[in-house]
């Protein structure tokens, strides 16, 4: 067998992870790869860190500490869309001010300096 490049062995186990992930027979089929060691990969992506399921495909394989990570996952993504909401808004109101004291000053330009 001819050795695989490092950034495929990276993209392999990754198959194996996530909402839309697939079984190991299927994977290690397609990739001409014995399954034994699909499941040492994906051990040794585990414990780099990776988000994968234990030893199962279904999704009672997943930890309890995999299932309370997604969960924090969800909602930091919940907690950045409404950050970002309120950033945009700031940002709107800064806008407005900016060109609230642009014309303020054109004003006084025009006018004199007269404040009222």
């Amino acid at each position: 067998m001819k050795p695989i490049p490092p950034e495929r062995r990276e993209a392999i186990p990754a198959r194996l992870g996530g909402p839309a992930r697939e079984p190991v027979a299927r994977v290690a089929a397609q990739e001409g790869i014995s399954p034994a060691t699909l499941y040492l990969w994906r051990r040794k992506a585990r414990q780099s860190g990776a988000l994968l399921p234990d030893h199962d495909d279904a999704p009672e394989g997943w930890s309890a500490r995999e299932a309370g990570l997604q969960r924090l996952q969800r909602g930091d993504r919940d907690r950045i869309r409404h950050l970002e909401s309120e950033l945009r808004r700031r940002e709107k109101a800064l806008a407005e001010a900016a060109a609230l004291l642009v014309l303020q000053k054109i004003a006084r330009a025009v006018w004199g300096e007269e404040d009222a």
